[in-house]
């Protein structure tokens, strides 16, 4: 309500709105046992929810990219430029992935364990390292 438009009449009737708020929380025989205190509670609108979760979409999005890319190369023969090209590419929707997976959940344990997992995914499935050899790394680096 703005208030240069407002007419005497609705000053008259906001007034007795507010008398007849005041005698029900100070009457006690009106407000049977009323608590006053709920009047001070402070009512914050509803925020509208985002329409779409992007951080999630992003994340799932990046990582069907990352395996597919895995998958692909897993699948076909190609020449050493188009692995390295592939190489690239899948280490960069594995960076936004996880980028995108810290951005969603904010929590560094969680982000961690999805960085490792896709370098562990990227190490075998571009034939870096066998399933064996990278197990065998792991428990060195462990130690």
């Amino acid at each position: 309500m703005n208030p240069e438009k407002i007419t005497p009449t609705q000053i008259a009737k906001m007034a007795d709105d507010i008398r007849t708020v005041k005698a029900f929380y100070q009457d006690e025989a009106i407000n049977h046992g009323f608590d006053a205190t709920l009047l001070n509670v402070n009512v914050n609108p509803i925020v509208r929810q985002k329409k779409y979760d992007w951080p999630l979409l992003s994340f799932a999005g990046f990582l069907i990219i990352f395996f597919t890319t895995i998958v692909v190369h897993k699948l076909n023969k190609f020449t050493s430029e188009i692995d390295d090209c592939l190489l690239v590419f899948d280490l960069l929707f594995g960076t936004l992935a996880t980028s995108s997976a810290q951005l969603k959940f904010k929590n560094q344990i969680f982000t961690w364990i999805i960085a490792i997992g896709l370098t562990i995914a990227v190490v075998i499935g571009f034939n870096i390292l066998t399933p064996k050899e990278a197990i065998s790394e792991a428990i060195s680096k462990a130690k």
